[in-house]
Order: C-alpha cells, then sequence, then structure tokens
C-alpha cells in the first residue's frame, strides 16, 4: 500500500459526497470521499493511501485523460516478474509503488531514471487519518 501526506487546501460537499482538493509538494491533487471524519478541514494535514495496482504511469503523456491526479516522478526501480511487475516511482519527497503487467512494462519501454506521470484517479485515493504532526 502506498503512503504518503498532502495539506488539504479546499472541501466542496454535494449531500454526502466530498471533493477534497490536496497540495502534495505543489501538485494539486482532487480525492472523492462518501464520509469525512470531522477533523477533517483545510489546512489539516492528510495521511493518504492507494493499492499500487490502482497507480497508473504515463510516458510521453500528452492529451486530456480522466485522471485528476497526474503526479510527475522518476522511475527508481523495477521488478520484472513473469505477468506482473513492480514499478518503483520516485515523487520528490516520496515514493510510490505501481503493479502494472509485464506486456505493459515490455511496450513502453520503461527504464529506471525515466521521467513519468504517476495517475491516480480521485476515486482510488483514501483518506488514511488527520496527522497532528507533519
Amino acid at each position: 500500500m502506498n503512503r504518503f501526506y498532502a495539506k488539504i487546501t479546499g472541501i466542496q460537499n454535494s449531500g454526502n459526497l466530498h471533493l477534497v482538493t490536496l497540495d502534495f509538494s505543489g501538485t494539486v491533487l482532487k480525492m472523492i470521499s462518501l464520509d469525512l471524519p470531522q477533523k477533517v478541514c483545510e489546512g489539516a494535514v492528510a495521511e493518504l493511501s492507494v493499492k499500487p495496482s490502482h497507480v497508473a504511469i504515463a510516458k510521453d503523456f500528452s492529451g486530456e485523460v480522466s485522471y485528476s491526479n497526474r503526479i510527475p516522478a522518476r522511475i527508481e526501480g523495477i521488478e520484472r516478474g513473469e505477468l506482473l511487475s513492480i514499478v518503483t516511482l520516485d515523487a520528490g519527497e516520496e515514493s510510490f509503488e505501481s503493479l502494472i503487467t509485464t506486456g505493459s512494462l515490455l511496450r513502453m519501454e520503461l527504464k529506471p531514471r525515466q521521467s513519468v506521470k504517476v495517475m491516480i484517479k480521485a476515486s482510488e485515493l483514501s483518506l488514511v487519518r488527520i496527522v497532528d504532526e507533519y
């Protein structure tokens, strides 16, 4: 499970649905949530999580896509398996793991030190907790 921290910069509500905007080292992130604890407010620091299987990788990307979260990163390492591979990504102060098919790894010709975008749907980010100290 990938875990990282971001500062809450805005919250929009529509009934029980919430769209939370966050600042992740200068990159704007969006998270959709049905329920938010009372401690969730603008200015708070949130610990977030996302499964490696929900982290997509874009290389040489241009154009529009429905993924709200696009984080610049660099490939740090690759564990190539027969069917699935784990790509370790450096996104500044945090790192992510992406679980992709080995076919995608080969098709995209991914290699260490390449610049890519980490892409995460807003609905795939989860709030772990609000932290008192960051």
